[in-house]
């Protein structure tokens, strides 16, 4: 719940990353 207090920006930084980082790991297997 934390992330509702981060700024807009750590967010979609945040949200990113973690969209690339299941991307890769999808793409890998």
């Amino acid at each position: 719940m934390r992330m509702l207090f981060l700024p807009k920006r750590a967010q979609v930084f945040l949200t990113t990353t973690s969209l690339t980082v299941l991307s890769t790991a999808l793409t890998s297997s």
